[in-house]
């Protein structure tokens, strides 16, 4: 989530967190609990729990810090099981606004407990995170890469995950769609993340996809990593994002995940991206559809629940996210003129639908976006407020510390 300023400051104390870096595995009766510190990225944390022939519930992307994806609510590929990651955080030691450090469980402190799993850092410090482990998976899992003649079986096999009893039904399955859209030149592609976990029935023979993948396995493509390899294998894929040199953007919105949605995306991103930003330098256009399923609120629901709170009753859920990246800062009014428009198009054009959905992810959104207004349907938001008065009453981490997505008094 590239957010300017976000975490940063000129006229203040610039707390680093870097050097908190532990990496510990206890025995709590008969689980294993990895407890982190927030110093940390995925690919550490991964390549350490895996050597104990486990696996924590974390990010997809391997340059990602611990805290922001933790306090956010976090996107996983073992979501469809396990919830968010932040569902699987069974305690945090986080520093309060007057220095009080506190250990905060379900039993300890309960209201702190449940608005930190997606109250981002409106509340303190988190100095450790004490994750809930698993048996270490194989995984069939890859990259896909489409070109253009192709992409109108690429957005079929979207569709058909998120239609009834597709896909997004197969909780040991996950999926990350997206439409590449270089500008420049006009030119449209696919890109799709696919995972299988094999700790579950599915995965038959080491050279074929799982039969639930295979709608996007059977696509020509450019390139393809997807076979079945270890966790850490795949997840390795992904240090390739960490690339910094170029300016990017997040923008998001959530809509619901019915086939009819893939078409409006599609109808609405490319053509405004092709007709807005050709003339930007070194940009291209990610539109990603990334797949949140009843099974997975269900699931964050059994666990105790979070302050996102979102009603597995209401189906099933696309978190949007548009990415944008580009190289000359003179363009930084240009894309964001352009993200404004497109995420008001396709807002329009699903409400129209009656596809809406009142969610906004915040580890995908950009600065200035509403977020904690959605979660819980607003009923979530009065509940973090009180809670904030109880143990930031000062308000350090509303007025005091600069950045980030504020709950407000």
């Amino acid at each position: 989530m590239p957010v300017k300023a976000a975490a940063s400051t000129d006229q203040g104390v610039l707390i680093v967190m870097d050097q908190f870096q532990n990496m510990i595995l206890t025995s709590k009766g008969s689980e294993q609990v990895a407890s982190i510190g927030p110093g940390l990225t995925w690919w550490d944390v991964y390549q350490w729990i895996s050597s104990h022939d486990l696996m924590v519930v974390g990010g997809r992307y391997a340059p990602v810090g611990v805290p922001g994806l933790l306090l956010g609510g976090g996107i996983s590929y073992f979501s469809g099981q396990f919830g968010w990651a932040a569902n699987n955080v069974l305690g945090y030691e986080i520093v309060l606004g007057n220095g009080t450090i506190l250990e905060v469980t379900s039993s300890s402190h309960p209201d702190l407990f449940w608005t930190l799993k997606g109250g981002s850092s409106n509340y303190g410090i988190v100095t450790r995170f004490d994750l809930r482990t698993f048996d270490l998976p194989t995984v069939y899992a890859g990259t896909l890469s489409i070109d253009t003649p192709y992409m109108p079986d690429f957005l079929d096999a979207i569709e058909s995950w998120v239609e009834p009893n597709g896909g997004i039904e197969t909780p040991a399955a996950a999926i990350v769609p997206n439409v590449f859209v270089f500008p420049s030149t006009g030119v449209v592609q696919g890109n799709c993340a696919i995972f299988y976990d094999g700790n579950h029935t599915g995965i038959t023979n080491k050279s074929s996809a799982p039969a639930v993948l295979q709608n996007f396995t059977n696509i020509p493509t450019i390139s393809t990593t997807a076979k079945q390899q270890s966790f850490v294998s795949y997840v390795e894929e992904t240090l390739q994002y960490e690339n910094r040199s170029f300016r990017n953007s997040f923008h998001a919105t959530s809509f619901v995940a019915a086939p009819q949605v893939v078409r409006i995306m599609n109808e609405t991103l490319v053509p405004a991206a092709i007709s807005q930003l050709k003339d930007v330098a070194d940009c291209y256009v990610s539109g990603n559809l990334q797949p949140v399923s009843t099974n997975w609120l269900r699931y964050a629901q059994a666990a105790g629940g979070d302050a996102i709170s979102l009603d597995p009753s209401d189906g099933n859920v696309f978190a949007f996210n548009l990415f944008v990246q580009w190289s000359n800062p003179a363009d930084d009014d240009t894309v964001t003129a352009f993200a404004t428009e497109v995420l008001t198009a396709m807002d329009n054009a699903t409400s129209a639908a009656n596809l809406s959905y009142p969610f906004i992810y915040l580890n995908d959104a950009a600065g200035g976006e509403q977020i904690y207004q959605y979660y819980g349907k607003g009923k979530s938001l009065p509940k973090m407020r009180s809670i904030s008065q109880d143990y930031d009453p000062n308000g350090v981490f509303q007025y005091l510390m600069p950045g980030g997505f504020k709950i407000g008094r």
